[in-house]
């Protein structure tokens, strides 16, 4: 499945959050993400993506939390990359030490983090477009690169 909306010009990550902010005043409920500059969207997912998500959140939040490690955030939670990309992955997981020395998070505003683990959920529905393989190189070197 290709993107129902890929962006023609290039974006900053501030014009990308105006974008956003003004789609979900108008109750848009979609979910979109800037990478290399362009903004893309895809529909909502279908059967059994959320489920799997949860099965995720479920497990490495318990793990995450007995053991205090960090942070669990769910698939609305917005990261703006060194790159320049911002992305919504379906999991992520932010480690304390990384929490600490990142910018203090802003009400309504991206974190500015790079997180310690990303997951993306990826199904035949999503396999065949983005899901989540243009940002993953990105995000995988970003990490590596933050240290």
């Amino acid at each position: 499945m290709e993107p129902v909306f890929e962006s023609v010009e290039a974006f900053t990550p501030e014009e990308f959050a105006r974008f956003v902010g003004e789609r979900e005043a108008k109750g848009d409920i979609h979910h979109y993400e800037l990478l290399h500059g362009r903004i893309v969207m895809m529909p909502p997912a279908g059967w059994p993506h959320g489920s799997a998500e949860a099965l995720v959140l479920i497990r490495l939040g318990t793990i995450v939390s007995a053991k205090n490690l960090g942070r669990v955030l769910g698939s609305s939670q917005g990261f703006l990359l060194p790159s320049g990309d911002v992305v919504e992955p379906d999991a992520s997981f932010v480690s304390k030490r990384r929490w600490a020395s990142a910018p203090a998070p802003r009400k309504g505003q991206f974190l500015q983090v790079v997180p310690d683990l990303l997951v993306e959920i990826v199904s035949p529905k999503t396999a065949l477009g983005t899901g989540g393989r243009s940002w993953a190189s990105t995000s995988t070197t970003a990490c590596a690169s933050t240290g």
